[in-house]
């Protein structure tokens, strides 16, 4: 499965997978249907399907040198099958081809995925954790 940018047709397939993400914390913007179509108007979302239903959705926007992962979620029926693997390997590609000299992305620690991305190639940055409304983030990076 490769990713493929995202359409209008894929909106509730993003929400439906990003609900995974969702922390009830005021702002939280990463489920809610605005910010996910405006993601997708500028070009910004990419879906995994199955059978044409988005199992796996990223949202990268570009930085100063640098490409950001906003949201990443894989449906849970599809967990543990190599899909957040093929986003991310598919977000250092997208980064290259930009000219970015590096690919970061934020987690809450509530989704405790730190070892995930640590284990595939990401390295803490500067400054390593953070607060969102509360909430504490870790932020990684790895050289494309």
């Amino acid at each position: 499965m490769t990713p493929v940018k995202a359409t209008e047709q894929d909106l509730s397939g993003i929400m439906e997978v990003n609900k995974g993400l969702h922390l009830d914390i005021p702002n939280f913007k990463w489920d809610q249907k605005d910010w996910i179509e405006d993601q997708v108007k500028k070009g910004n979302f990419y879906v995994v399907k199955d059978n044409d239903k988005v199992c796996g959705a990223m949202c990268v926007t570009p930085q100063e040198n640098a490409m950001l992962i906003e949201s990443m979620a894989v449906h849970q029926e599809h967990q543990s099958q190599g899909i957040g693997k093929t986003m991310l390997d598919f977000a250092r590609q997208l980064a290259r081809q930009q000219k970015c000299q590096k690919l970061m992305v934020i987690s809450f620690s509530a989704h405790g995925l730190e070892l995930y991305y640590k284990s595939m190639g990401f390295q803490p940055d500067e400054p390593y954790t953070e607060k969102y409304e509360g909430e504490e983030l870790y932020r990684f990076v790895t050289l494309v």
